[in-house]
């Protein structure tokens, strides 16, 4: 992946992780015809040997998941940070923002201990609190894990 601006480029893992850290919503761009179907997602994440890994939760049934199925490569958006830059004219105004981009590849968790401790990874990002999951939590949905393959940050910060 390229960048235009590479005086905006978040090089560092501990960077996008950073960025990673404050967003609540993933968008997944997942493969269709004759357009890409494009979903926004809560999710929980986690590195494993130097590798981020997302984490998702979906009905058993619908587009998203036949798509996937079909096709499990995936380019994925977070952006967070949002804030007006104002200018004294028009084109001076500009947008404060933080954001990760990237691609990979969903897979779906089967065993319930995989389910779990990924929905358990979801929870503890969205709410900051721990919670456990029984087999009649992880067998009535999916869960699913996007492997990031190759991930740009970018960040337009004020100062």
């Amino acid at each position: 992946m390229q960048m235009r601006r590479m005086d905006r480029a978040v090089l560092s893992q501990e960077g996008m992780l950073d960025i990673v850290s404050k967003c609540k919503v993933v968008r997944l761009a997942i493969h269709d015809e004759p357009y890409p179907y494009l979903v926004a997602l809560n999710f929980g994440y986690e590195t494993v040997d130097g590798k981020l890994t997302f984490y998702f939760h979906s009905a058993k049934r619908g587009r998203k998941i036949d798509l996937l199925q079909k096709n499990p490569k995936v380019c994925f958006e977070l952006d967070c940070e949002h804030a007006l830059k104002e200018g004294e004219i028009a084109c001076k105004y500009g947008f404060y923002y933080e954001s990760v981009v990237g691609v990979g590849e969903v897979r779906f968790l089967e065993a319930h201990e995989e389910k779990a401790a990924a929905l358990a990874c979801i929870m503890r990002h969205q709410s900051g609190k721990e919670f456990s999951f029984g087999e009649r939590e992880t067998g009535s949905i999916h869960v699913m894990a996007l492997t990031v393959e190759e991930a740009k940050g970018k960040a337009h910060r004020p100062g």
